[in-house]
């Protein structure tokens, strides 16, 4: 079994999401980052390639929530 930490972050590209994530990743973890836009995902991803997953998803609509968990390789 794999040591590395993963975590889910919704509202990743602003906010408490936002800062959340920085900490996150900060302490060693891949961050999968759900948020609405795309180009914010982009830059956290370019920001930091080895440590951030961007996830396109509105979180409101139920039918991108199920995508979302069907995407997660695990």
């Amino acid at each position: 079994m794999s040591n590395q930490k993963i975590a889910l972050v919704t509202g990743a590209t602003s906010g408490i999401g936002l800062e959340i994530a920085f900490g996150l990743i900060r302490q060693g973890f891949t961050v999968l980052g759900v948020g609405r836009r795309q180009s914010a995902l982009n830059q956290l991803q370019e920001q930091f390639p080895e440590h951030f997953v961007p996830q396109l998803a509105d979180l409101s609509d139920l039918e991108q929530v199920k995508a979302l968990a069907k995407s997660f390789p695990f």
